[in-house]
């Protein structure tokens, strides 16, 4: 993986955009990352918009970071392994992380940058946490606040009420670590791209050049997850990339080698607590009333 520039949006070179899409702005402010970095403040944030499929290279920065989507599915690809990010969920980097970002479905995304002395007391490492009602908010409101304000300004009081309603509990069935033995992070690779339920681990497992008994001992060791689990995991997460954009569920079970769409519900729903064909349709409305309480204050007067 390598770094791109800070200051521009690391976009894939096979994707194209409109100029007037690269220079958009939201809530009138920049959406270049880089614009955030150094500010007078130690908190701010700011959102922008990313397209189904779109990518953004690798990067650091560095401010910590929270990521949140309020709608649709988004991947967080480190060294270390994935991390996806459905709605009610939010991502935490730390300062000078190296990540990349691929959006499953349209997003908007809300980011909040962070002085690294206020993130002491947070992990070092990336993690899924989840966001509680109040907490959507504040990011919300958030990302429509100036970027310059004063320490004792309304905009600084929502900014320092955010920061302390980050509780960072990291969710295990979101994230996708990834090996480092070369045998191992090419099976890994390969389960990622074309993650399946059907048989055929072990022959996987010979075409990487080592035989399965010894690639179930290298993710043990460098995972912290059995094969089987960690297959299971890229099967859950390629499951919500999928949900994002609208699929039917009997398709993806279909896509993801299932045979009876019932094993392939069962799944999910011990994994994240609620059926495939209520997923999404359940966070939706959980978010609208969210949004609908906290309407009036985005006509808050930007001037602070």
């Amino acid at each position: 993986m390598h770094n791109a520039p800070e200051d521009d949006r690391g976009l894939s070179p096979n994707l194209s955009f409109s100029c007037e899409f690269l220079t958009k702005i939201m809530f009138g402010k920049s959406e270049r990352r880089s614009d955030y970095q150094r500010t007078a403040r130690p908190i701010v944030a700011m959102a922008r918009t990313l397209l189904q499929g779109e990518l953004t290279a690798p990067h650091r920065h560095r401010r910590a970071q929270l990521i949140y989507a309020p709608s649709g599915v988004l991947s967080v690809e480190t060294p270390d392994g994935i991390w996806v990010v459905p709605p009610e969920r939010a991502v935490w980097i730390p300062s000078m992380m190296q990540h990349g970002l691929r959006a499953a479905s349209n997003i908007e995304l809300h980011n909040v940058y962070i002085e690294p002395k206020l993130a002491q007391h947070f992990p070092a490492s990336c993690a899924v946490v989840s966001v509680t009602p109040l907490l959507r908010a504040l990011i919300g409101e958030a990302v429509t606040l100036p970027a310059r304000h004063t320490p004792t300004s309304r905009t600084a009081r929502v900014m320092t009420l955010l920061l302390e309603y980050i509780d960072i509990k990291p969710i295990p069935a979101l994230t996708l670590p990834m090996p480092y033995d070369a045998r191992a992070l090419r099976l890994a690779q390969q389960i990622r791209a074309e993650p399946s339920i059907a048989p055929g681990l072990t022959r996987q497992a010979e075409y990487q050049g080592a035989s399965r008994r010894t690639l179930e001992r290298l993710f043990r060791e460098q995972t912290g997850m059995p094969l089987g689990r960690w297959r299971q995991q890229a099967l859950l997460m390629r499951a919500l990339e999928l949900l994002a954009v609208g699929t039917p569920v009997a398709h993806i079970a279909n896509t993801l080698g299932y045979t009876e769409v019932a094993a392939f519900s069962t799944m999910f729903r011990q994994a994240l607590g609620t059926p495939p064909s209520q997923y999404f349709s359940e966070r939706s409305h959980k978010t609208k009333n969210v949004a609908s309480r906290t309407h009036s204050k985005r006509s808050i007067s930007k001037s602070q």
